[in-house]
């Protein structure tokens, strides 16, 4: 239970959420394209939204005709971080009208002690259904320490 909170915590801390407040991004160039309407935001890239900071080489920043976020696609050493729980991944995306967010390439994902491994997730925010997905030489990873409760017994069912 405790790990399947954890996966929930993450992913939703990562759904922007059609971006409703401000977000600030750094970078060391930035291209607009306006015949396909997107932004590309190169080098050391830092998204800070609300707690949420995201880290990779490139962010590419899909608009729809007016304006509205589409999806966002963060490539390279991607990193994100909120609170206590971190993430690495090779690639991100979230995709705003499907509410679905994926990370791709050896993404691992720390929280105190509890940790977990895997080629691919898959998370849709509206369903709350998590898929991770083994690599072609690797398997899922998943460790965990149950919580003890008071009476010194653990969570776990």
């Amino acid at each position: 239970m405790r790990i399947r909170l954890f996966i929930i915590c993450l992913m939703s801390l990562i759904c922007i959420n059609a971006l409703k407040d401000s977000v600030k991004i750094e970078s060391d160039s930035l291209k607009y394209f306006s015949d396909d309407n997107y932004s590309l935001f190169e080098g050391n890239v830092k998204a800070v939204y609300d707690d949420i900071i995201i880290y990779s080489k490139k962010m590419y920043v899909y608009m729809r005709e007016n304006d509205e976020v589409d999806k966002i696609v963060c490539k390279g050493d991607v990193k994100i971080v909120k609170d206590d729980i971190t993430s690495t991944a090779k690639e991100a995306e979230y995709d705003v009208d499907k509410d679905i967010f994926y990370l791709y390439g050896g993404v691992r994902i720390w929280q105190d002690n509890n940790y977990l491994e895997g080629e691919e997730i898959v998370y849709n925010n509206k369903t709350n259904e998590i898929q991770v997905k083994k690599g072609k030489n690797r398997r899922v990873i998943v460790i965990f320490k149950p919580e003890k409760k008071e009476d010194n017994t653990t969570n776990v069912p």
